[in-house]
């Protein structure tokens, strides 16, 4: 059934508490944490996503989803007090060090663009599409938006 809006708060609601109580049985965890950052990603509870981002990490530093996930965070938010673009690069790169999936290495073009590196970005934007087999014309309009800013010389 939907239930509209609050049908989406009870669902949220559900999930963070089952998720919090398989934390109580398994804290060590970093799959529940990144599990969890991205519920409050969803609802755009960008401090708590955060937490549990770095949660994930400090569990286990090598997991490309947590990496990835807070990367466009600090690349992308639409709440410019969590933006860190100089973050978002470092997460980045080692996302796409530990995992060479699409969605990552647009996450890398979206770093590199958040920092003025618009040709690196291409590059990353490039590889992203050219391993896509799916939502090709998002990663299109991406390796567009990164042509346009070398040509123009897009500035912040």
């Amino acid at each position: 059934m939907n239930f509209g809006e609050a049908g989406k708060k009870l669902n949220t609601h559900f999930f963070e508490k089952v998720i919090q109580r398989e934390l109580e049985k398994t804290p060590d965890n970093p799959l529940l944490y990144t599990t969890l950052g991205d519920l409050y990603f969803s609802n755009k509870n960008y401090t708590e996503t955060i937490k549990a981002y770095e949660q994930s990490l400090r569990l286990n530093p090598d997991n490309p989803y947590a990496l990835n996930n807070l990367a466009w965070l600090y690349a992308t938010c639409e709440v410019e007090t969590f933006r860190d673009p100089e973050k978002a690069l470092v997460l980045a790169k080692k996302a796409a060090g530990l995992k060479g999936a699409p969605h990552i290495f647009d996450t890398l073009a979206e770093s590199y663009y958040a920092n003025g590196q618009f040709e690196m970005a291409l590059l990353a934007g490039t590889r992203a599409l050219e391993t896509a087999t799916t939502n090709r014309g998002y990663y299109q309009s991406q390796v567009k938006k990164f042509k346009d800013a070398v040509k123009n010389g897009k500035s912040f």
